[in-house]
């Protein structure tokens, strides 16, 4: 049996030897216990479990039996903290994208932390709890997610940091890769991937490809200020060590927390982009349209937030503040306020009117009809193009 390793040249065989990969294919083998710990079987399963290592690229993560079965890592060095809210149809799911992840023995804690759900959250959540020793709960009064994050991070002890928000999954690499990346980057402190974005009600999906990220920016936070990510805290992985200098999620921003988050990280860290897509992001129907102005307001003020750090920065302000109009258009078209789409539209163009992309949703949101299957081939064929031209300079 065999799995796709995500960019390492080894296969490894059963009995643990080691070989490259014709042309660096990335195709591991490995054996029926190890690909039973990808898919979920029972931990009876792992009875007959083999010792072997599992070689990742610049990485080495080993793994042993213990006498229940379990597949263990030499060194579990990362905490999973899953924050919910009122998500009673999802947490379960999210929480069995943790317990699935090919590098599930990396884990040294799952800590999940409810705000006060008011649905039946709860008892979701302790339903996962004996399935794996590894879970940890925290039940606090709703505090916002800023709070929730802070809590886990309190509780954690692991080196590395990965969240999960409860309605979204990790696909079942996501871990392996970001690991791969920590060890083959050192010097970043966040590792970031792509993610897949599923609308409920509309049965869409769209991929958001992270900006290329690198751990030798001389300058993040100005690469993460004119490029933006999208950095979801489902996407990453930081060092324990980065929330020490620069503190926690801060309670008191309302929304866009987890972006104010990043931004004050990028003034003392650097990233690296992790290449493919290791989550999926579920837009929930009606989460969209909630406080939507505040939230738009919120990344208004975060720029100039930014630009009070760092006023030569300022030259860039209209491109982000364009990006961010657009951004509240192509939601209220999520939601089929085309009128608003266009108000929003039209913002943008007045914030850049020398830019093309602003000129360019304007007039397709004129034009009579539902724009949205308009902007997403156009979106979807500009994605596949990036793609192309990341592909073109990883094998060039």
């Amino acid at each position: 049996m065999e799995r796709s390793n995500c960019h390492t040249g080894f296969r490894v065989a059963p009995g643990g030897r080691f070989r490259q990969n014709p042309a660096g294919s990335g195709v591991a083998r490995v054996g029926e216990p190890a690909a039973g710990l990808h898919t979920g079987m029972s931990p009876a399963f792992f009875a007959t479990c083999p010792d072997f290592s599992f070689l990742h690229g610049a990485c080495s993560i080993a793994y042993q039996c213990e006498c229940g079965g379990r597949i263990m890592s030499a060194e579990a060095n990362v905490a999973a903290i899953v924050t919910c809210y009122n998500l009673e149809r999802y947490i379960a799911s999210g929480i069995e994208s943790i317990l699935a992840q090919s590098a599930s023995a990396s884990i040294r804690e799952i800590i999940v932390v409810d705000d006060g759900s008011k649905d039946l959250s709860r008892e979701r959540i302790q339903e996962c709890v004996g399935r794996d020793p590894r879970i940890q709960t925290v039940f606090k009064e709703n505090g916002g997610a800023s709070s929730a994050r802070n809590a886990g991070l309190a509780r954690a002890t692991a080196p590395y940091i990965a969240f999960l928000d409860g309605d979204d999954l990790w696909h079942e690499e996501k871990l392996e890769c970001h690991l791969e990346a920590a060890a083959a980057f050192p010097r970043a402190g966040l590792y970031v991937g792509d993610f897949v974005e599923v609308n409920e009600a509309t049965n869409s999906s769209r991929v958001h490809w992270v900006h290329d990220f690198s751990q030798d920016d001389p300058d993040t936070l100005r690469t993460l200020f004119v490029f933006g990510g999208p950095i979801l805290p489902s996407t990453s992985l930081i060092r324990r060590s980065a929330f020490e200098t620069c503190g926690g999620f801060n309670e008191n921003q309302k929304y866009s927390n987890d972006a104010e988050m990043w931004l004050r990280l990028a003034r003392e860290i650097t990233f690296q982009r992790v290449p493919g897509i290791v989550a999926t992001k579920r837009d929930i129907p009606n989460s969209i349209s909630s406080n939507f102005e505040a939230r738009v307001q919120a990344r208004r003020d975060l720029t100039q937030r930014v630009l009070g750090w760092r006023p030569d920065l300022a030259a860039f302000a209209h491109r982000r503040n364009m990006k961010t109009e657009i951004e509240a258009g192509l939601a209220c078209l999520e939601i089929d306020d085309h009128r608003a789409a266009r108000r929003y539209f039209r913002k943008a163009l007045r914030l850049a009117p020398g830019e093309p992309v602003a000129w360019f949703y304007v007039l397709v949101s004129l034009i009579p009809g539902d724009p949205r299957r308009r902007f997403e081939f156009v979106k979807g064929l500009t994605a596949r193009l990036r793609q192309k031209r990341k592909q073109r300079r990883v094998t060039g």
